[in-house]
């Protein structure tokens, strides 16, 4: 193995072994476990489509999960003076982290157009997808967001209605049905310049 694959491998078992020891692995097991069973029961007594919605959101909901846990592990990895210590250990955090993003996106972009939708959708959602996590890492980094974070969905009835939401969502929305690339160029430069920016702040 190349040094590099072995500061990744131990970046990563860290992450791993923490879950092992605090016991959370088998929390998620049982959960898991018990997701199996709620499906079954869902996809013998309700419609497809509410159990393929049922799956999709519980899954949506594991990822991010493991997500978040892996975003905590290593800011604790990244502690301020021991991290400094190793050499290229804080560069190896930020391309583990980094690497890990991209292999969610790359996953929710496949599934997109495995199930069949239009290339711009399925980048859309690939972009939707990171966004989730990028917004997960900073809550998880800065807790004190999710204090005022909640604030926006809350309120979303009242100020979706206001003069410039809906002009912004008007010209949105036309937008995409004219050039959606130029909406998709937009939002990729967006979310790399905000990526490059966590991580190194």
């Amino acid at each position: 193995m190349s040094t590099t694959g072995a500061v990744w491998a131990r970046v990563l078992a860290a992450a791993w072994q923490q879950r092992r020891n605090t016991g959370s692995v088998r929390v998620w097991a049982v959960l898991g476990a018990l997701a199996v069973i709620v499906l079954a029961v869902c996809a013998a007594t309700l419609r497809r489509e509410v159990a393929f919605w049922l799956l999709t959101s519980m899954l949506a909901t594991a990822v991010v999960g493991a997500w978040g846990m892996l975003v905590a592990n290593l800011l604790q990895q990244n502690e301020p003076h021991a991290a400094r210590l190793v050499p290229t250990h804080v560069s190896a955090l930020r391309r583990v982290a980094g690497a890990v993003a991209a292999g969610y996106v790359v996953v929710a972009l496949a599934t997109a157009l495995a199930f069949g939708l239009e290339t711009a959708a399925a980048l859309a959602i690939g972009l939707a997808a990171f966004a989730t996590l990028l917004v997960v890492a900073w809550l998880v980094r800065w807790p004190v967001l999710g204090m005022f974070g909640w604030l926006v969905p809350a309120s979303q009835a009242s100020w979706s209605r206001t003069a410039p939401a809906r002009a912004l969502g008007a010209a949105v929305a036309s937008e995409w049905q004219r050039e959606p690339g130029t909406l998709l160029v937009a939002g990729a430069l967006a979310a790399a310049a905000l990526a490059a920016w966590s991580l190194r702040s």
